[in-house]
């Protein structure tokens, strides 16, 4: 086989890759993309720093389902939106006597600091856990989960980030078992997530 018709292959392979990436990112970011499969492998081992500076890992949800969302503090829309959803969510279930552990995460760690994020959070509700860490550790957790995260350029000395915006829901094996966008309806949402907590 010639060199020429080798390095052919070789583009389009690489070609068909990219695709299927921008294909995970587009899917990832749909309106309906709550109906995720249940079957696909998303989330493992993370070490961060909670909002009193101290070391979390995965430990912390071992054998109870959770809810984890990538975002940051400076978020102009979809991030608020979804904590104060979720702070919504968390006091219906607590009415109900049930609870849910619920893990923020910041891909901004140069301005989400464990003070930043802690002072953040105190605008939701106080049961959710608020994680930062080095750029290096945040993105490992971004890939276990598949999280698409990107800084936009500057604009009026700040700058904001284009980003995954799902809620993933893992179940007590650590699976997941379904998501919530941020314009998830009210019921569907409270559906979902009684479902996770078991009933």
């Amino acid at each position: 086989m010639s060199g020429r018709r080798l390095t052919f292959i070789a583009a389009t392979l690489a070609a068909i890759a990219v695709l299927l990436g921008l294909d995970w990112i587009a899917y990832s970011r749909r309106p309906d993309a709550g109906a995720a499969d249940p079957a696909l492998a998303l989330g493992g081992p993370f070490s961060l720093v909670g909002v009193d500076g101290k070391p979390v890992t995965q430990a912390i949800v071992a054998g109870k389902p959770y809810a984890i969302f990538f975002g940051y503090t400076h978020c102009p829309d979809e991030c608020p939106t979804t904590l104060t959803g979720l702070t919504s969510d968390l006091a219906k279930l607590r009415k109900d006597g049930k609870s849910l552990a619920v893990l923020f995460v910041t891909f901004d760690p140069a301005r989400d600091t464990p003070k930043a994020m802690g002072d953040f959070l105190q605008s939701f509700d106080p049961s959710i856990v608020g994680l930062t860490g080095t750029p290096q550790a945040i993105a490992a957790a971004a890939k276990e989960w598949r999280v698409y995260y990107r800084a936009l350029p500057p604009k009026n000395g700040t700058y904001d980030f284009d980003h995954t915006s799902l809620t993933y829901l893992m179940d007590a094996h650590g699976a997941l078992a379904g998501t919530l966008t941020p314009d998830e309806k009210p019921d569907v949402a409270m559906a979902k997530l009684s479902r996770l907590v078991g009933g």
